[in-house]
């Protein structure tokens, strides 16, 4: 049986988007300072868009094949 098509990387990439708008919620009730509240904002989108760019970037890296046994069979079958 084939292994999912999941990887580590794609894993935490969904994770990070899932708590994304909770993280932002509680930094927004944590800081009641309008001026100071934008400045850790706009680091917080910066730190999650690099970081899951990066996550992105590493999953598209990874190698997976779908249909292995499929694979395996036709090149018993056709031994070329």
């Amino acid at each position: 049986m084939t292994e999912m098509a999941i990887s580590n990387y794609l894993g935490i990439f969904i994770v990070l988007l899932l708590s994304y708008p909770f993280v932002l919620v509680v930094l927004n009730i944590a800081i009641f300072s309008k001026d100071v509240r934008t400045k850790y904002t706009r680091w917080l989108n910066i730190l999650f868009v690099v970081s899951m760019l990066a996550l992105l970037y590493f999953h598209m890296q990874t190698e997976v094949i779908f249909g292995k046994e499929l694979l395996d069979q036709w090149y018993s079958n056709h031994p070329e």
